[in-house]
């Protein structure tokens, strides 16, 4: 633009770009003894409570709920969370889709200089009304809602996530709804996209 007449000087041209090489990363790979703590806790679960654990995706997205909100599968009284949080889902199941809902949420901001990911889990109440679909989240840190259309297992409408809100489209069977869309923001877009299991 400046080439072009259009401004006197790049406001960008003293921004450097970030480097993030040797950065230490909060994601890491579970050592053995970890990974073998976790596969004992799995299969102690399933065996005490095979009623829940009907879905397993659902088992193993709740043990990652519980892990990102601070609890050890070590701790005392693991299990009792995770069964409360599987009962919680279970007992509220009323129709096709109604009920209580475990979601991730992963979203990417991007400005032009910058760009910022990340994910957070979360529960939320689904409501279906004739071909209306409506998310209401429970639990997690930003509110999250949809409102839509259901035809035929296709979704499409409108998702809010905090104050950001965007065109979105997916699919929904009984035990899972995906969810994605992108849109533009005052500084950049936006991107997200929400998986519902229960």
């Amino acid at each position: 633009m400046k080439r072009q007449g259009r401004i006197a000087a790049n406001p960008l041209l003293g921004v450097q770009k970030v480097s993030t090489q040797g950065v230490d990363s909060h994601r890491r790979a579970l050592s053995d003894q970890e990974a073998a703590s976790l596969l004992a806790f799995k299969a102690n679960f399933r065996s005490q409570h095979p009623e829940l654990c009907g879905n397993a995706a659902l088992v193993d997205s709740a043990i990652q709920y519980l892990q990102w909100k601070g609890l050890s599968t070590d701790s005392e009284g693991s299990a009792d969370k995770l069964k409360e949080v599987l009962m919680e889902i279970h007992d509220s199941k009323k129709s096709e889709l109604d009920g209580t809902w475990l979601y991730r949420c992963s979203y990417r901001r991007s400005r032009l200089t910058s760009s910022f990911g990340d994910f957070f889990y979360g529960t939320a109440l689904v409501t279906l009304k004739d071909d209306v679909l409506t998310v209401v989240s429970t639990q997690g840190p930003p509110e999250v809602n949809f409102s839509g259309t259901f035809d035929k297992g296709r979704v499409m409408g409108k998702m809010g996530i905090s104050a950001i809100s965007i065109n979105c489209d997916g699919v929904a069977s009984k035990d899972k709804i995906s969810l994605s869309g992108q849109g533009q923001i005052s500084d950049g877009t936006f991107q997200a996209s929400l998986v519902f299991l229960r």
